[in-house]
């Protein structure tokens, strides 16, 4: 009997982004229910709103990448039928090449219609693609890419859902040496990313175990491994780890293991989960090591479970994921569409704006209103040096306090307000970074304005002197009002 490996426990991250996003599909029999957005998109461009997937569709990891189409397609439909909208999704099959995964990232970043990818699929696409997607500021969420290093690389635009390699690889390591109890492990790779860092990790982990190890490598072609079994003969291996992402590799290798008389456990990857691996009979007693966990036991997937084997039928662990990063980036989309910016730099941010419009709007009119105030300031004051006291006796509008009010609306209202928007504008597009969140930068704002407008005269040039006079006198004792005779 096949045995599919249960979730470790360590990888915990993608159990609670599928119970947070999932959670949303309770509800009606009939179809699954996308996430809810506070309210329905208000404003949406001229023109279609794409979205595409990038996947191996074809090829020798077509079984996982249909999957991971079905789902995506789900999601997409999901989405549409309950917010109203009509999104599409573009389909690019790569087949897990990182060659295909360049020139369809050369051809997505063209269409200025497209505003985020799912996937790619494969860690070496993302290696040949993401720097083309930063460049466009393109978000992609990949599904299944788990080398550790995706995320190291400084790269902006790229996201995933699922936990990588660093965690994976000590877990694989542990089950082997624990559950397994081999004192002996034939590890190895495909040469692609996934696969050498996956190998690669479990290496290292199992080095200090007390477990004897070796290496050899393959390639994605190989259909032979009888000169690899004879090697695994040889170390007397009782445990032989394949990272591979072509499944039907697993059962050719499994096949040639037992014709030989190697008896030893095979244990694979995430790649090797299809229905490839047990072709034929193959692969009795091996066990895959995965990075999402069977939804089946999930409650809230439910629907989505249902909706999915209704229309495509029975799935792995390749798809799951795919519906979640699918909704990461439809409710981006949501959520920039409901800001009124819908734009590739808006849905690196999860679907806000990277330019805080309104704010910078709102710093604008208060640095003019500012202006007018201290404008008006400013002609009372020049009034009375005219000897024209139209508001004597009001100590607010006296010369010394309106001198105050016109210096301090000058530099704290007027310039301050206008060098903040200039600096909400800019700095976000020069790092790709928001200067503060929605929030603070509204609290900030209020909190300055009614500063300005509580005490617009606060700096005291002079402490001994107080009262309406306390500049004007000092400055221009000749045009103060307690020495000016108005009849002069």
């Amino acid at each position: 009997m096949f045995k599919r490996l249960p979730r470790f426990t360590p990888l915990i991250g993608w159990p609670v982004i599928a119970a947070l996003v999932l959670s949303a599909c309770g509800g009606g029999a009939a179809t699954t229910a996308a996430p809810q957005p506070t309210a329905a998109p208000t404003e949406a461009p001229q023109g279609p709103i794409k979205i595409a997937i990038m996947g191996p569709f074809t090829g020798p990891a077509a079984s996982i990448g249909v999957e991971q189409l079905n789902f995506a397609r789900l999601a997409v439909a999901d989405f549409n039928k309950a917010m109203g909208t009509n999104i599409e999704l573009l389909e690019e099959d790569t087949q897990l090449d990182p060659a295909i995964a360049t020139t369809v990232a050369q051809k997505l970043v063209a269409d200025q219609a497209l505003y985020a990818v799912i996937g790619p699929s494969g860690s070496q696409e993302v290696e040949a693609s993401a720097t083309l997607f930063e460049e466009a500021k393109l978000a992609h969420v990949s599904p299944s890419a788990t080398r550790p290093s995706l995320t190291q690389s400084g790269y902006k635009t790229f996201f995933r859902v699922v936990p990588n390699d660093s965690v994976q690889g000590p877990t694989d390591a542990h089950f082997i040496a624990d559950t397994l109890k081999a004192k002996s492990v034939f590890i190895i790779d495909d040469q692609s990313s996934y696969s050498a860092s996956l190998a690669e990790g479990v290496a290292q982990e199992l080095s200090g175990m007390d477990v004897t190890t070796a290496r050899e490598s393959v390639t994605q072609e190989d259909t032979d491994f009888s000169a690899l079994v004879t090697k695994i003969k040889a170390a007397n291996a009782e445990v032989v780890f394949f990272p591979g992402q072509i499944a039907s590799q697993g059962a050719q290798l499994w096949k040639q293991m037992r014709e030989q008389g190697v008896t030893a456990t095979l244990m694979g990857g995430d790649g090797f989960n299809s229905p490839d691996l047990i072709a034929d009979g193959a692969n009795e007693g091996s066990f895959v090591s995965n990075f999402a966990p069977d939804i089946n036991g999930v409650p809230e997937a439910a629907d989505v479970i249902k909706a999915y084997q209704e229309q495509y039928g029975d799935f792995g662990s390749f798809g799951p994921p795919t519906y979640v990063a699918a909704q990461v980036v439809l409710e981006a989309v949501s959520n920039a569409m409901k800001a009124g910016a819908l734009t590739r730099e808006a849905l690196m941010g999860g679907g806000r704006p990277l330019v805080n419009r309104p704010l910078i709007r709102a710093h604008f009119i208060a640095s003019f209103v500012w202006l007018g105030v201290l404008l008006l300031a400013g002609l009372f004051f020049s009034l009375q040096l005219l000897r024209i006291f139209p508001f004597a006796g009001i100590e607010l509008l006296s010369p010394g306090r309106l001198r105050m009010v016109h210096t301090n609306l000058a530099a704290y209202g007027f310039i301050f307000n206008a060098f903040a928007a200039a600096l909400l504008w800019a700095i976000p597009r020069l790092t790709g970074e928001r200067v503060l969140s929605d929030r603070l930068g509204w609290i900030v704002f209020v909190a300055w304005q009614a500063v300005i407008a509580a005490k617009g005269e606060w700096v005291k040039y002079s402490s001994p002197f107080k009262g309406g006079a306390e500049y004007i006198a000092v400055c221009l004792p000749a045009f103060s009002p307690s020495t000016v005779n108005r009849d002069d």
